[in-house]
């Protein structure tokens, strides 16, 4: 910590400095977050949505999605809890190709979750699913391919035995929002997480909506 200050003062300066000390300290007090989340019941009726290119689905193959994952180099896009999680309750971990190279990714997971905005696992019911996210090339999107992936995702979790599918979406977050709106999934209710010295706190249990 002290090396990466003395880097930022020596780049920038210390107007630079200070406010990310000043930051810094606040967050290990206080943080905050909350998205909305969302629902679809796999038994009512099938949605059908397709690309506007032609895509194919991988929904068994965890170690090529993770292995691509980790190939973007993009630290945002893997937790190391997330993944510990993910292998040990066997999560599906689809993803998405355009002539044969990968362009998207979902994480889909079931029991135990590790929910990186809550810090912590959360425990789902039985036949419950829950996607703890989405990603598709930027050159990929507008093109329906995000709203096929889920939706593809959704039918494929029904024949595994899952009637209900659950996601999280921050607030603001309008592509994501339609995405999943387009994929059949409805609006539950907001969840607040907020941690201040040291305590955790969730407005509300999701396992339990």
């Amino acid at each position: 910590m002290i090396q990466n200050a003395s880097k930022i003062y020596q780049e920038y300066g210390i107007l630079e400095l200070i406010p990310r000390i000043v930051k810094r300290s606040i967050l290990t007090i206080f943080d905050m977050n909350s998205a909305i989340w969302h629902v679809r019941w796999l038994y009512l009726n099938e949605v059908k949505i397709e690309a506007s290119i032609p895509v194919t689905m991988h929904f068994f193959e965890f170690n090529k999605t993770l292995d691509w994952i980790k190939r973007q180099n993009k630290p945002w896009m893997i937790n190391k809890n997330e993944e510990a999680v993910a292998k040990r309750e066997e999560h599906y971990w689809p993803h998405i190709t355009y002539n044969g190279m990968i362009i998207g990714y979902i994480k889909c997971g079931f029991n135990d979750v590790f929910i990186n905005d809550f810090k912590k696992i959360i425990k789902f019911p039985p036949n419950v699913a829950f996607i703890y996210d989405t990603f598709t090339l930027k050159e990929f999107r507008c093109r329906r391919v995000a709203s096929h992936l889920i939706n593809e995702t959704c039918g494929f979790l029904k024949t595994r035995g899952f009637t209900k599918v659950m996601c999280h979406i921050p607030e603001g977050n309008i592509a994501s929002e339609n995405a999943y709106s387009n994929a059949g999934f409805t609006k539950l209710k907001k969840i607040r997480w907020l941690r201040i010295f040291g305590l955790k706190i969730l407005t509300a249990n999701p396992s339990h909506l």
